[in-house]
């Protein structure tokens, strides 16, 4: 399975031997360790978090 896909976000998943290698997380989460720069004891720490949430509804219709 590659990054994204069906939610699992794991940059790790495929590297052998890696400590969070069966580990499978979501896109909020890896944000959270790879893009924000904080420690794990931060990440810990965190008690209660607020998420913006945009949904795009898309729709396919097929034109005869």
């Amino acid at each position: 399975m590659e990054t994204g896909q069906s939610g699992m976000w794991s940059t790790v998943c495929s590297i052998e031997n890696h400590p969070m290698k069966g580990e499978f997380h979501c896109w909020l989460y890896h944000c959270l360790y790879d893009h924000m720069n904080l420690s794990w004891d931060d990440i810990l720490r965190i008690g209660m978090i607020w998420v913006d949430i945009i949904v795009f509804y898309q729709h396919m219709t097929k034109i005869q």
